[in-house]
């Protein structure tokens, strides 16, 4: 053998085994409970309070998941009401799947937050969890916002339904807060729908619960902006968008907000979007992004079911980092232009606008940031 080939043989073989060096110690990083097996409950209990200890979510989920399965395949009968494993296990699966979507939610991944939502749901639905489990209308209201955030509209109504209708039965002054609340996100899921009528009269019902909720305020003028008259709009603004404005003046939101209140008071009219198309459009060929996403959000006031300038303003979200509105625009924009021979390249997009981690160092970021 020349010593050319020794070399490129040798090469080849260090490089194969680095190669699985690496493998194996990157796959050890993503958790290390590689098949998440266990023969027993005491086995499966073991393992999911260590994974729980090291806040490793999926490894946590799949063995209480597992002790479920093991339990109703033993088919052991039990005294009382309450299968103890399943109490236990039922219990703590909903709340490892709790976290594990809130993670899932704060990293811009609403599909998957919404899978881990309605399993909680089936879960505390079979077993008997008891006054251990999170309550039903939290959940649906927690959906319910992941459903508007990916633009599914009408079964985001159906959560918010049934959360006010839990809530509304229990008739208990303590949820009266949060019971604003989802009539105000009812509300606003109504907007997008287009039946903005619903919408005005679930954000009024909001208010009547929490007249001191500033975000329904800037809600109620946002849903009137595309229908009512410069006067009405004006009106409005002058009662609340100062409070609006203190909630967070920097936001993109309400610097809009500020150029129509401005434009009203100059003019009494609305802002030409002709013009501000134009200025939209010079800002974002100039890279000034942020004033795009102000001006693009201007206009998305003004039409909202307009997908251009949805579009626009998703683009201009993306520009300035704010992953988590230009994701949502990306989809609202998909929902307005359902046919759009781009819906793959958008989907595309999407994902790379969610974080390439894995759930187990996601879950460690979360963590971390939360101060834990």
């Amino acid at each position: 053998m020349s010593i050319s080939k020794y070399y490129l043989s040798f090469t080849l073989q260090a490089t194969y085994f680095l190669f699985w060096c690496i493998l194996f110690i990157v796959s050890a990083s993503f958790s290390i409970y590689a098949n998440y097996e266990c023969e027993s409950t005491v086995e499966c209990l073991q393992k999911a309070n260590k994974a729980m200890e090291d806040y490793d979510l999926d490894a946590a989920i799949a063995y209480w998941e597992r002790d479920i399965e093991i339990e109703e395949e033993s088919g052991v009968e039990f005294e009382g009401d309450v299968n103890p494993v399943f109490h236990h296990a039922g219990h703590m699966l909903v709340n490892c799947l709790f976290e594990r979507a809130t993670v899932f939610s704060h990293f811009n991944f609403p599909e998957q937050a919404i899978d881990d939502y309605t399993r909680i749901l089936e879960v505390q639905d079979t077993y008997p969890v008891n006054e251990h489990e999170i309550p039903e209308p939290a959940i649906y209201s927690f959906r319910g916002w992941e459903l508007l955030t990916i633009a599914e509209y009408e079964d985001a109504i159906a959560d918010y339904d049934s959360s006010i209708e839990i809530m509304e039965e229990l008739d208990s002054p303590k949820l009266h807060v949060m019971l604003a609340d989802n009539y105000m996100n009812r509300g606003y899921t109504y907007y997008f729908l287009g039946e903005v009528e619903k919408a005005k009269s679930d954000i009024d019902i909001s208010l009547e619960l929490n007249d001191d909720s500033v975000l329904a305020k800037c809600v109620a003028i946002e849903v009137s902006l595309s229908s009512d008259s410069p006067e009405s709009i004006l009106d409005m603004m002058n009662r609340d968008y100062q409070k609006c404005e203190n909630m967070d003046e920097d936001s993109v939101y309400i610097k809009a907000f500020r150029l129509i209140y401005d434009e009203l008071l100059d003019t009494g009219s609305f802002p030409d979007i002709d013009i501000i198309s134009e200025k939209a459009s010079e800002a974002f060929d100039n890279d000034n992004f942020e004033e795009a996403a102000i001006l693009y959000k201007t206009i998305n006031y003004l039409e909202p079911e307009n997908p251009v300038f949805t579009y626009n303003l998703a683009l201009s979200f993306a520009h300035i980092d704010d992953n988590n509105e230009s994701l949502r625009y990306y989809y609202r924009y998909l929902y307005l232009d359902p046919d759009t021979n781009e819906r793959d390249e958008i989907m595309d997009i999407i994902n790379e606008l969610q974080p390439q981690e894995t759930m187990y160092d996601l879950a460690q970021m979360y963590k971390k940031e939360m101060g834990e």
